[in-house]
């Protein structure tokens, strides 16, 4: 089982965070670095993927969060993806 741990710190915009889980999720060459692209590559995972978010006050309109909300959204197709709960820092 893969685990991804994203901390909020570690991107400075929602591209980053998609490129980060494109690579890590090895997804194919035509992965479009997008929420919509996103969902579907999530979709297709075959193998067991969690993800743990680490976060500083990110609220619903950060860009954190719209990949979050994909990821969750994902988990509802898909039962290879889980999504941890979130740990918020001190």
């Amino acid at each position: 089982m893969k685990i991804l741990v994203m901390r909020q710190t570690e991107f400075a915009s929602a591209e980053d965070v998609l490129r980060h889980i494109g690579e890590e999720l090895e997804f194919p060459s035509y992965y479009g670095c997008n929420l919509d692209a996103l969902f579907d590559c999530l979709g297709d995972v075959k193998s067991p993927v969690q993800f743990a978010f680490v976060y500083d006050g990110c609220d619903a309109a950060d860009p954190f969060a719209s990949v979050i909300r994909v990821i969750d959204d994902a988990a509802l197709e898909n039962s290879n993806i889980v999504r941890l709960d979130e740990i918020e820092q001190d």
